[in-house]
Order: structure tokens, then C-alpha cells, then sequence
């Protein structure tokens, strides 16, 4: 994870990110982005949050479901790691 110190109390910092090309249709491409994001705090607690980003909501096919899905499991994954690796 990239850590961006943003002052003495906690460092912000932006973790693996995942992208499914999704075309809508129209000539458009609106790809849906999957992040880990988060702060860690000066006393070792960190907060991590899952951010889903897309322009539209969109309506997915089921193969972009699939590959939405997986990218969610391993940002989830991602966040976990970071939570045991610091504790340890």
C-alpha cells in the first residue's frame, strides 16, 4: 500500500486497485474500478474501506458480474491482509 502522509495524527493511504472494462453501448466505455483505501492511525489501528467507482450505476452482464465479484473478494482479501499483517 502507498502511504501519503497527510499530518501527524494518520496516513492516509491507497491500496490495490482492480478494473473491469465495461462498454455500455454508444461508442461508451464506463469502466467500474474496485479500491482499498484507508488511514492508519499513529497508535497502529488502520481503517479500510472497499470503494466501488463507476460513473453510471450500470447494468452489468453476467461475465462483468463474475469479474466485479472476484475483484471484491480480492479487495476484501487485500484490506484482511493488511489488517493481520500489522497486527503481527
Amino acid at each position: 500500500m502507498k502511504p501519503n502522509n497527510i499530518g501527524a495524527a494518520f496516513t492516509a493511504f491507497d491500496g490495490p486497485e482492480w478494473r473491469i472494462k465495461h462498454s455500455p453501448g454508444h461508442g461508451r466505455r464506463t469502466d467500474i474500478t474496485v479500491s482499498v483505501m484507508g488511514l492508519q492511525y499513529a497508535d497502529g489501528n488502520a481503517l479500510r474501506e472497499i470503494m466501488i467507482d463507476c460513473p453510471d450505476t450500470p447494468i452489468i452482464t453476467p461475465a462483468e458480474a463474475r469479474k466485479l465479484g472476484m475483484a471484491l473478494i480480492a479487495a476484501a482479501d487485500a484490506a484482511i491482509r493488511g489488517i493481520i499483517e500489522e497486527s503481527t
